[in-house]
């Protein structure tokens, strides 16, 4: 079995989010440090533990962005990963998520991948798409949200449970070649070793350029970002004990926060 992890590098969320006065585009204040994104280390952590369970498994990373999202592939293969591919930007503006999902699925495709996971979402833009949109431009059935994995010996077809809205969960036995988005409830991902680290740092990428393998036509466009306007509004109670448990037992019920 091939599996493929796709790894975002993402800007550490300590730093106070901007908006850039001229493109528009979201970004952070000052000069922050990049790192992997949170969900995307849970989706490493499970093809790697599936790697452990299938024999003959192999586990790729790749990652769509600057040169600079190489680091997030070291760390990645410094997990345990095989491979790493580098899918680099030229432009200055960060590519749309229909971009990415379609070059990465060109590289499923050339290379023959039999399952694709990703993180369920992304901490800078929260889009939640990129791994949809790679399961549309295949033909291929696709889980969101998946916290626990249960691969078939055979590779035929892997059981996923996910999470749905409500808290309930769903059990799936989906036929492979299939994609997979993986939420923060799954495993805890593992510490890259120093030896593997220092594997990762040998390592030579396949870099690729994103203009080449992105095939879809853009049609999206971002037409406005601003601040969210503040809205917060409070009630204060008045009179005895009594009163003020009295309207805010009423208070709570208008809000249909109590039957």
């Amino acid at each position: 079995m091939k599996i493929l992890v796709c790894i975002k590098q993402v800007p550490d969320s300590d730093h106070e989010l901007a908006i850039h006065p001229y493109t528009g585009e979201i970004g952070f204040a000052g000069r922050p440090a990049y790192k992997m994104n949170r969900y995307d280390e849970y989706a490493a952590e499970t093809a790697l533990q599936i790697r452990e369970k299938v024999d003959q498994t192999t586990v790729d990373a790749v990652s769509v962005g600057p040169e600079s999202a190489a680091e997030v592939l070291k760390r990645t293969l410094g997990m345990g990963a095989d491979h790493g591919i580098l899918i680099q930007q030229s432009a200055a503006e960060a590519p749309r998520p229909l971009a990415v999902a379609a070059a990465i699925a060109r590289l499923v495709e050339r290379d023959v991948y039999d399952l694709v996971i990703t993180g369920a979402l992304s901490e800078d833009e929260m889009n939640g798409t990129t791994g949809s949109m790679i399961a549309a431009c295949l033909g291929w059935p696709c889980a969101t949200n998946v916290v626990t994995t249960s691969p078939q010996a055979d590779g035929s077809a892997v059981g996923a449970e996910r999470e749905v809205d409500g808290g309930a969960r769903e059990l799936l036995e989906i036929p492979m070649p299939a994609v997979l988005t993986v939420q923060t409830s799954a495993s805890q991902p593992r510490y890259p070793s120093l030896s593997m680290m220092l594997r990762a740092n040998r390592h030579r990428l396949d870099i690729h350029n994103l203009e080449a393998m992105a095939t879809e036509p853009a049609c999206e466009r971002t037409v406005k970002i601003d601040y969210p306007v503040g809205s917060r509004s409070g009630v204060r109670l008045s009179g005895s004990t009594e009163t003020k448990a009295a309207e805010l037992i009423q208070f709570l019920r208008k809000k249909g926060l109590l039957p």
